[in-house]
């Protein structure tokens, strides 16, 4: 399971300290992502045309050591939805961070917050150039396949983290079968 926390107020001294240990405690992913200061606080840096839009802190606090998610957005205008390439080498810089601190062979998930054209795509693709090589960074493709990952996500992550175990129902003779319950 993953969590994003869009209040800034989530990242700020003890509240941030609390929420790294409690989501740690339980294995929770804490999502990884980009925010512009003029869509977080839209009355201090209005959306204008021509506006500079200052990416603020990105937490880059690992709390489960399965997993990663990074939600990279918040673009605006044509171009600037494209990252530049010291973007990307950023990028490419925290997700090597990211990766040294998950077990090994832990998928880190990238996702785009645009879907502007064909921008995730040439995004996407700088940064699997700019990860070629790095320390700890397998870059995967889809399997031709069709087979996901073999990780506990989802709704089956969730019950784990709560300790709940979900069988399947019996049958009136006591044989399993059914629907899981």
């Amino acid at each position: 399971m993953a969590v994003e926390f869009r209040d800034r107020a989530w990242f700020v001294g003890d509240a941030k300290r609390d929420l790294v240990k409690r989501l740690g405690d339980r294995g929770i992913a804490l999502v990884h992502a980009d925010e512009l200061l003029s869509e977080t606080f839209p009355s201090k840096n209005p959306r204008a045309e021509g506006a500079v839009h200052k990416v603020l802190p990105i937490s880059l606090d690992v709390t489960s050591k399965e997993f990663a998610l990074v939600r990279i957005h918040r673009r605006t205008g044509f171009e600037s939805r494209r990252l530049s390439e010291a973007e990307i080498a950023r990028w490419r810089d925290r997700l090597v961070s990211i990766a040294s601190q998950l077990d090994d062979g832990a998928p880190i998930f990238v996702f785009w917050g645009t879907e502007h054209a064909n921008t995730p795509l040439v995004n996407g693709m700088h940064l699997q150039q700019a990860l070629a090589g790095s320390p700890g960074i397998v870059v995967a493709r889809p399997a031709v396949d069709g087979s996901r990952p073999k990780i506990k996500v989802g709704i089956s992550r969730y019950f784990e983290v709560l300790g709940i175990t979900r069988g399947a129902k019996k049958d009136e003779g006591g044989r399993g079968g059914g629907d899981p319950s």
